[in-house]
């Protein structure tokens, strides 16, 4: 089965059954994810969590209210990042 593995993640820290902190976490943990680019999307505008999240390496963390944009426009956001940046070839 060759099934396809992002590249990006918008992850939300408050998700039922796995807080976001744990969910990256274990994507950290699997040798066949930890290279995902996670970004955190959040109403959380806690330094504790802020903080724990870029010990778990994300690129981003973004709060909602404080960010000023909308799911449109932050999807905009993330479709330009993805056209900017180099990502591997997965066919190799």
């Amino acid at each position: 089965m060759n099934s396809h593995i992002p590249f990006v993640m918008l992850i939300d820290l408050n998700m039922p059954r796995m807080g976001g902190h744990q969910l990256i976490t274990e994507i950290r943990k699997d040798p066949r994810l930890k290279h995902i680019i996670a970004f955190v999307l959040t109403t959380s505008k806690s330094e504790e969590d802020k903080m724990k999240s870029y010990e778990l390496n994300v690129a981003g963390y973004i709060v909602k209210e404080r960010a000023g944009i909308d799911f449109l426009k932050l999807t905009e956001l993330f479709g330009a990042y993805v056209k900017l940046v180099e990502l591997p070839n997965t066919s190799l």
